[in-house]
């Protein structure tokens, strides 16, 4: 999982960049033992070579039909009573943001967006609900979950029925809106499909 998440947060952030020949690594969260040393391009995917055991950046799959792509974001804090702010689809987050722009994540392929998870880490107050929307290209999404006003630490909750397409170059950020009258539960990881 580790690497996974490694992998996943180089793809993300190469292709975020658009630097052919880079990876980034946006945090010290793993190593690349099973990485094959290929020449990289940017908006590539990292596939895994079965024949090599290695992880190789190759054109990225397309359509129904292809590997899905996996972002998977994580944070640790909550969002200010009745507040609103943003945070990115993938990668390690240090800290939320009030305006969007800074967390954008650009899709490097056509895909269709399911699958969404979330969990939390700590409960929600019951004075209000916690609700994790997506957004594409700054408009909000029919893929959202919603923590309960007194959700429990570690609720997970997931919406496996919307759907969203995307376009390649599209970019994409989660809203949190908290509706609570104090500090939110923290969102402690993210999951999305992209397929």
């Amino acid at each position: 999982m580790k690497k996974l998440l490694l992998i996943t947060a180089l793809i993300l952030f190469s292709a975020r960049m658009a630097l052919a020949g880079a990876l980034f690594v946006p945090s010290k969260t793993g190593d690349l033992d099973d990485w094959k040393n290929a020449s990289q391009a940017g908006g590539q995917c990292a596939i895994w070579n079965a024949t090599d055991s290695k992880w190789e950046n190759q054109a990225c799959p397309s359509g129904a039909g292809g590997q899905p792509i996996v972002f998977i974001g994580f944070a640790n804090q909550g969002v200010a009573a009745s507040a609103i702010t943003y945070f990115s689809i993938a990668g390690p987050q240090s800290s939320y943001s009030a305006g969007e722009v800074n967390q954008r994540i650009f899709v490097p392929v056509s895909c269709t967006l399911k699958n969404l998870y979330a969990s939390i880490g700590r409960p929600q107050d019951s004075t209000g609900s916690l609700i994790l929307t997506l957004l594409k290209n700054s408009t909000a999404t029919a893929l959202t979950v919603t923590f309960p006003a007194g959700s429990a630490q570690a609720t997970m909750e997931k919406d496996i029925t919307d759907t969203v397409s995307v376009t390649a170059g599209d970019y994409l950020d989660f809203k949190l809106a908290n509706n609570a009258t104090v500090t939110s539960a923290d969102i402690i990881g993210t999951s999305l499909e992209c397929q």
